[in-house]
């Protein structure tokens, strides 16, 4: 009997870290860190993974910036300083774009 509780603990833990690290995505972890840290509140997890997979798309260095800040956050204002960080970060590298492609057109 005691081994039989042992290899369900076990394979209970295992389970849990294959769900988190493998099966979840970066941005959903740091999400759902970001939820717990404000206090989670319905639909906020899901809307935080629409808006920085979206963010992800334009600008993948943004993107991980922000799953590295959010690790590292201790508190909600951390957390949110590292979602307009990763924000603005994205917006720049859009203005850096566009002013290039200004200057390529003066140029021709």
């Amino acid at each position: 009997m005691k081994k039989l509780l042992v290899f369900l603990i076990v394979v209970g833990a295992v389970g849990f870290l294959v769900h988190r690290f493998v099966l979840t995505s970066a941005t959903e972890r740091s999400c759902q860190k970001l939820a717990s840290l404000c206090g989670d509140r319905s639909g906020t997890v899901e809307s935080c993974v629409r808006g920085m997979s979206d963010l992800g798309k334009t600008n993948k260095e943004a993107a991980s910036k922000f799953d590295s800040c959010v690790a590292d956050a201790k508190s909600c204002a951390a957390g949110a300083g590292c979602m307009v960080g990763a924000g603005l970060s994205a917006a720049g590298g859009l203005l850096n774009d566009f002013m290039k492609g200004v200057g390529d057109a003066v140029k021709k």
